[in-house]
């Protein structure tokens, strides 16, 4: 298991983003396997992820984009990813678009129900838009009404910040009310509260990059300058990577030394 995520970071003065860190995080191990800084253009996908097949990745709602997320199924891997009524084109099995309304209407708090869906294409309808890519799962649990109040709160927050003249769609208020998971993995292989499950552990690359920010203070880089900024960053990330090694050799290791700790992982830091 993967799990994927990117993180903002800025250069003195700067009031936005100047550079993006890209992480890998296996929970398995507890550390982070891949990192790769881009500058503020660089997107987040899956892409970025090294995939063997078998692997299960993880990622929030800005993993959720259909040719990433093909790429992860051509690899033979399967992804677990948070989804929105909007966020790709999805349909139903026989091509219809979903009614959401009929979905979200009589489902009760903590209740799930799965589709089976295609994702399709979304980009120019000259070069194949809505055009099957492939088939998944979408998973949908109904919040309580806390969770669901503070989620569209936030929705409405993001809302004035980028359409200040543009009243909110019904669905997208309704669809605050909701958590839904879009996946590969066949309902065969995992339920739907597993599929669940799993994407909640995305929290711990989370902490990941917290510790990061507090403990290194990455998030406060000393150079104004793009290349002696990056090289900051880099050997700041190879620390960090060296620090999570020795710890975690550390706690393999028997206490009476009569054992050998597991080999190194191998991890990999790229700059864009």
């Amino acid at each position: 298991m993967r799990i994927a995520d990117g993180s903002s970071i800025s250069r003195p003065g700067s009031g936005g983003t100047d550079f993006r860190l890209h992480a890998t995080y296996e929970p398995a191990l507890s550390r982070f396997t891949h990192l790769e800084i881009t500058d503020s253009h660089g997107g987040e996908a899956f892409t970025r992820v090294p995939l063997q097949a078998g692997d299960i990745v993880v990622g929030d709602r800005a993993y959720a984009r259909a040719p990433s997320l093909e790429k992860v199924i051509a690899a033979g891997a399967d992804f677990i990813v948070r989804s929105g009524w909007r966020a790709m084109r999805i349909v139903t099995r026989d091509g219809h678009p979903i009614d959401w309304n009929a979905i979200y209407a009589p489902m009760q708090v903590g209740e799930i129900r799965e589709l089976d869906v295609l994702v399709e294409h979304s980009g120019d309808p000259r070069k194949g838009r809505g055009k099957p890519l492939f088939q998944a799962r979408l998973i949908i649990k109904r919040k309580d009404a806390g969770a669901a109040e503070r989620s569209l709160r936030a929705a409405r927050q993001g809302h004035q910040r980028r359409r200040r003249n543009q009243t909110m769609l019904p669905t997208t208020v309704a669809a605050a009310g909701f958590v839904m998971v879009l996946t590969s993995i066949p309902a065969t292989d995992m339920t739907a509260q597993a599929i669940l499950d799993l994407y909640r552990l995305r929290w711990q690359i989370e902490i990941a990059f917290k510790r990061l920010k507090s403990g290194l203070g990455i998030h406060k880089l000393p150079a104004k300058d793009p290349q002696l900024a990056r090289t900051w960053l880099t050997a700041h990330l190879i620390l960090a990577l060296m620090i999570d090694e020795a710890v975690n050799d550390v706690l393999d290791s028997s206490p009476c030394g009569d054992s050998t700790p597991e080999s190194h992982r191998n991890f990999h830091v790229e700059v864009a």
